[in-house]
């Protein structure tokens, strides 16, 4: 298969934004994994069965998922959430895991086992600074903490568009050498997959 038809599956996939830009850096081998949680519930409203088919919906977009997943030929761990039944509603999801090799989605797999913010930071590709810093409850407030930047940093930050791409929490003491990370997936986006970066532009606030 040829990287552009890969690139073409993610950027056309029904999956959020932050998804479908996570699972592109993971299939290009810039980020080592990546983790997707779906929790649906479906209503019955007015006594008439909403469920069959939203059901039916959400079922076309598992398999959708499962074969995306299968067409990228990257390591991947599908699980499916148990339906859970109410009076007036239905909750079922799935999850996926995917890495950019055997051993990340290994590692990652591993990590969320433990619980550990930590480690599954880390197996995600955070800085461990970052990690840090979340683990300590020193994460950088993007209003409170960079309001006092001089404002033609501000000015280059907000050209650039580099916070748009930021996807983890980044510390107080080391945020500028962090979005250097964020600075090459942001590169490896607009190189590789044009249509998706436009979407983030597009899409996404700049909070500066």
């Amino acid at each position: 298969m040829q990287k552009e038809e890969g690139i073409k599956v993610i950027e056309n996939s029904f999956l959020e934004l932050q998804a479908r830009q996570d699972i592109l850096l993971v299939y290009l081998r810039e980020k080592p994994s990546m983790q997707y949680p779906s929790r649906n519930e479906y209503y019955k409203k007015e006594g008439k069965d909403f469920c069959e088919e939203a059901l039916k919906e959400f079922n076309e977009k598992k398999e959708s998922t499962k074969k995306m997943l299968g067409f990228l030929e990257i390591p991947f761990y599908f699980e499916e959430v148990e339906k859970e039944k109410f009076d007036y509603s239905i909750k079922e999801g799935y999850r996926f895991l995917a890495g950019r090799d055997e051993n990340s989605l290994i590692n990652l797999r591993e990590a969320l086992k433990t619980g550990s913010s930590k480690k599954i930071g880390l197996a995600l590709g955070y800085p461990e600074t970052a990690v840090n810093a979340f683990v300590e409850g020193e994460i950088l407030d993007k209003y409170d903490d960079l309001r006092f930047l001089p404002q033609n940093e501000k000015d280059a930050l907000k050209e650039e568009g580099v916070f748009k791409f930021v996807s983890f929490g980044l510390s107080k003491n080391n945020w500028r050498e962090e979005l250097e990370l964020v600075r090459k997936y942001q590169e490896a986006i607009k190189k590789n997959a044009p249509n998706l970066y436009k979407e983030i532009i597009a899409k996404r606030k700049d909070f500066l």
